[in-house]
């Protein structure tokens, strides 16, 4: 460990009031870490990397230290989650239901209803994952399935389990920047 990181572990370790508050502060987060440490990262608008989570890209977080593996950030689109299969003409008389074209993550019913996921009070809570992905890709909570499906099938590349996609939907405090992160961010994988 070098001069400086001593320094500043006793700093931190004596609780020196606020100045080790603020060093805390301005020391970089890698720079911190003593083993090795993995973070989602995105570019932000200036094609620089940031840590890819709401608050990491809002406050453009991009101080990594030497420790730190950096794994790009991603996840599909509502386009992917809401591709049918090809129709089967079903028999005189019965309507065919699109089902899925891609595989949708273990234990995801794609008829399930949104509320069995984000709640009963959930916009569109009555209306089946895959059709708002299909029919309503327009919507908003289809970009929250996408999300919930990311976290579901991608766990290596998708910075959030799917219980924090629903923890951000329920917070009505975080969910449009959550939502603006989510379309912006993490549907850029074909």
């Amino acid at each position: 460990m070098s001069a400086d990181a001593l320094v500043r572990r006793r700093l931190l370790l004596k609780g020196a009031g606020t100045g080790a508050a603020t060093l805390a502060a301005l020391t970089p987060i890698g720079a911190l870490a003593q083993t090795q440490s993995t973070v989602f990262v995105c570019k932000n608008g200036t094609g620089k990397d940031v840590m890819c989570t709401v608050s990491g890209v809002q406050s453009a977080a991009h101080s990594f230290g030497p420790n730190i593996t950096k794994v790009t950030a991603g996840g599909k689109g509502v386009a992917y989650w809401g591709a049918a299969a090809p129709a089967v003409t079903p028999k005189p008389g019965v309507v065919a239901v699109p089902t899925p074209l891609n595989t949708w993550p273990a234990g995801v019913t794609p008829t399930a209803l949104v509320k069995t996921v984000f709640g009963s009070g959930a916009a569109y809570a009555n209306t089946g994952l895959f059709a708002m992905t299909n029919r309503y890709a327009s919507q908003d909570m289809a970009h929250w399935i996408a999300a919930y499906l990311n976290a579901k099938a991608m766990p290596a590349s998708f910075p959030y389990k799917p219980a924090e996609v629903v923890a951000l939907y329920t917070d009505t405090t975080k969910r449009v920047a959550a939502l603006a992160f989510f379309k912006g961010y993490l549907e850029n994988l074909a």
